[in-house]
């Protein structure tokens, strides 16, 4: 179903490449809140799948999770470091931790990263390219906290949060 969003729509443009010219400010939050209410249906998929950790059912799937966040995020800080205007800027303290609380979401969830760990610690089993993504995502998942235990998990939270605060603002300033 189409929506009066273009950033919640295909492209249909040449190369799919971004329709700015039909983007407008209001556009961002709601394309931010699908491409998150979307990327933790997938996390929670991922997540209860029953079936043995492998790359089609855990490494592939996260591989696409955020698609829909990705774009939303990408297009809206492409612009914002081409074009700040004070709208734009001031998004941007919506926008980061919106952002922010999703990456940890999707890092710091304990369930998901021992899966990954499981087709990590098989990952002489994989091809090339299944052993590249899976190793790949097993060190963003460590990078980003995965190893830390709960409290220091919070902990983490809380600064991504600050940071995800203080960056938009540090830049306007």
């Amino acid at each position: 179903m189409k929506v009066n969003n273009p950033l919640l729509n295909n492209f249909n443009t040449p190369f799919n490449s971004v329709p700015f010219n039909e983007i407008k400010l209001e556009h961002f939050i709601p394309a931010v809140e699908s491409g998150i209410k979307s990327g933790l249906n997938n996390l929670k998929n991922i997540r209860e799948c029953s079936d043995y950790p492998t790359v089609e059912n855990t490494i592939i799937p996260l591989e696409c999770c955020s698609e829909e966040l990705d774009v939303a995020v990408g297009v809206y800080f492409n612009l914002y470091s081409s074009e700040a205007d004070a709208e734009l800027q001031q998004l941007a303290e919506k926008i980061s931790p919106m952002s922010a609380d999703f990456s940890n979401s999707f890092y710091l969830d304990n369930d998901i990263f021992q899966k990954v760990k499981i087709v990590y610690e098989n990952i002489n089993q994989l091809n090339q390219e299944d052993a590249r993504l899976t190793e790949n995502f097993y060190i963003s998942f460590v990078r980003n906290g995965a190893l830390l235990n709960s409290k220091q998990k919070e902990k983490m939270r809380e600064i991504d949060r600050e940071l995800s605060v203080l960056s938009p603002r540090f830049s306007k300033n």
